[in-house]
C-alpha cells in the first residue's frame, strides 16, 4: 500500500501542478520571466523583470482576453507585483508597481486621496496651472470643484438637451449634404468628435479657432496626461504646445468678454461671486474652462465609439438598442450603453501613487505593505466584473444598477462632466442608430495606429 501511495503521489501531484498551470494561462505567461539568476556585487538576485515583461504581458492580455486575465488576478493574485514602469521622471521614486483587481480594494484605495494620489497626472498638468481633478485634498478640489459644480447645475439638463439636439441634427445634416443613397463617412471626426467639440462652443463658451485645432488640443493633452506613463518626449512636447496655444487663445477670449457666448459656463465663471470677491482669479477661470474642454471631447468620442462597437458585436442587443431608440425608451438605451462600456471601457485601469508608506488590499483580506512612491494600477474594468460584488458578471445584462459603473471614476476624483455625458452619450447614439440602414463598416487592415484613441472608423446610413 505504501508503494502504491507513493506511485499515486508521484502521478497526482505533478498532474495537479500541470492542471493548475493550464487553468492559469495568464499567470503562467505573466510569471514566465526569461532572465536567469545573475551575480551582482557578490550577491545573487532571483529572476528580474528587466525588460518589463509583466507590463507588456498585461497590455497584451488587456487587448486579447481581459476577462480571463482579471479572473485569474482576482482569484490568485489580487495584489499583484508588476514591472516597474520606467520613465516616470516626475520626481517620483517608485520602488514598486502594484496591480489591484478586487473591487473592494480599488474602492478602498480611491477613498483615500490623501495617501493614494493622482501625482502622475497632476505633475503633467502643472504647466497648465494645476487643475482640480489632478490635485488631492487641496484648495483646487475643496474650493474650485464645488464652484464649478454650482455653475453646472442639474437645472441645466433641459438646456443641455436642447443644445445637443441642435448640434447633433446639424452634424447629421452635414454628413448627408449633397449626397444620395448610402453615405460613407468617418464616424470619429465627422460625428463623435464634432458633437462634443461644438458643445464646447455652445455650452462651455470655448469654441476654439476651428474644429480641427480643437480636436488637436484635446487629443494631444489627453494623450500626454492619461496615456503617457513612459513620458515619451514627443508626446509631452505636443501637449505643451497645445497647452500654450489654449492659454493664449483663452486669454484673448477673456480680453473681449462682450464676445462670449451668453450664459455659457465661461461667462458664468467670470460673473460668479467668487471672482467678484477676488476669491478666484481670472487665471483660475481660464485653467478650469481649459480643463473642461480637455476632459470633454476625446473621452466622449472614445466612449461613443467603444459603446457602438460593443453593441454591434452583439446583434441581439444592437437590435434592442434600435428598438429602445425608436420607442424613446431612453432608460433602456442608457442601460445598454453602460453595460456595453462595462465590457469595453475607455479606461480599463487608473493610476495612483502612494505618497507615504501604506497598506493596500486590506478590504479583500490580502493586505500588502507598500513603500512611499509605489505606483498603483487600479483595475477599473476588473472591478466591474468582480463576481463577489456583481451577479453573473460575464453575462451582458441591462438590469444592473448604475452604481456598479466605474467609467466615471469614484469618490474624490469622480468625473465633473458625468451629468453632461449621462445626457450626451445616449442622445448621440440614439440619433445615430435611428438613421436609416445605419451600420458600422468592417475595419480595413492597415498599419497599426499609435494613437490611444479611435481615429478612423467608417460607417454608413441611407439618405
Amino acid at each position: 500500500m505504501k508503494l502504491q501511495n507513493k506511485i499515486l503521489f508521484l502521478i497526482i501531484v505533478p498532474l495537479q501542478f500541470l492542471l493548475a498551470q493550464n487553468s492559469q494561462p495568464f499567470l503562467k505567461d505573466f510569471d514566465n520571466l526569461k532572465i536567469a539568476k545573475v551575480p551582482l556585487i557578490g550577491k545573487w538576485l532571483g529572476p528580474r523583470d528587466i525588460f518589463k515583461h509583466r507590463l507588456r504581458t498585461l497590455a497584451k492580455w488587456q487587448k486579447s482576453n481581459p476577462l480571463e486575465m482579471y479572473q485569474e488576478l482576482r482569484d490568485f493574485r489580487p495584489v499583484a507585483n508588476m514591472s516597474k514602469i520606467p520613465g516616470l521622471k516626475l520626481g517620483i521614486n517608485s520602488p514598486d508597481t502594484i496591480y489591484l483587481s478586487k473591487r473592494v480594494d480599488i474602492i478602498e484605495t480611491m477613498e483615500q486621496p490623501g495617501i493614494f494620489t493622482v501625482l502622475p497626472y497632476s505633475r503633467k498638468m502643472k504647466a497648465l496651472g494645476g487643475h482640480m481633478l489632478a490635485a488631492d485634498e487641496t484648495d483646487f478640489n475643496n474650493i474650485e470643484k464645488p464652484w464649478m459644480r454650482s455653475l453646472m447645475p442639474h437645472s441645466d439638463i433641459a438646456k443641455i438637451k436642447i443644445i445637443l439636439e441642435e448640434i447633433i441634427n446639424e452634424t447629421l445634416k452635414e454628413i448627408s449634404v449633397k449626397k444620395t443613397g448610402l453615405t460613407d463617412f468617418n464616424l470619429v471626426d465627422d460625428f463623435a468628435r464634432k458633437v462634443p467639440a461644438k458643445f464646447a462652443d455652445k455650452y462651455f463658451g470655448f469654441p476654439g479657432p476651428d474644429l480641427k485645432t480643437l480636436y488637436r488640443w484635446s487629443r494631444t493633452t489627453q494623450e500626454n496626461y492619461f496615456h503617457n506613463l513612459r513620458n515619451n518626449k514627443k508626446i509631452i512636447k505636443r501637449s505643451k504646445n497645445s497647452e500654450q496655444e489654449m492659454v493664449k487663445y483663452g486669454q484673448k477670449l477673456l480680453s473681449n468678454p462682450e464676445t462670449l457666448v451668453e450664459d455659457s459656463i465661461l461667462k458664468r465663471l467670470l460673473l460668479s461671486n467668487e471672482v467678484a470677491r477676488n476669491e478666484i482669479t481670472e487665471e483660475r477661470v481660464l485653467v478650469n474652462i481649459i480643463g473642461a474642454i480637455i476632459g470633454s471631447i476625446e473621452t466622449t468620442q472614445t466612449a461613443f465609439i467603444y459603446a457602438l462597437q460593443e453593441l454591434s458585436r452583439r446583434p441581439h442587443f444592437f437590435e434592442l438598442a434600435k428598438i429602445a431608440a425608436k420607442n424613446n425608451d431612453d432608460e433602456k438605451l442608457a442601460q445598454l450603453i453602460w453595460e456595453a462600456l462595462r465590457f469595453n471601457p475607455i479606461n480599463p485601469a487608473m493610476v495612483r501613487v502612494a505618497i507615504k508608506d501604506a497598506v493596500v488590499g486590506k478590504a479583500s483580506g490580502h493586505p500588502r505593505e507598500i513603500k512611499k512612491g509605489t505606483l498603483i494600477l487600479l483595475g477599473i474594468q476588473s472591478a466591474m466584473f468582480d463576481e463577489s460584488q456583481i451577479e453573473n458578471p460575464r453575462e451582458f445584462r441591462i438590469d444592473r444598477p448604475y452604481e456598479i459603473n466605474l467609467n466615471f471614476g469614484y469618490g474624490h476624483h469622480r468625473c465633473l462632466g458625468e451629468m453632461i455625458n449621462l445626457i450626451q452619450l445616449p442622445l448621440m447614439i440614439k440619433k445615430m442608430i435611428l438613421q436609416k440602414n445605419f451600420q458600422l463598416l468592417p475595419e480595413a487592415k492597415k498599419k497599426k495606429s499609435k494613437s490611444p484613441f479611435p481615429e478612423n472608423l467608417r460607417a454608413q446610413f441611407l439618405i
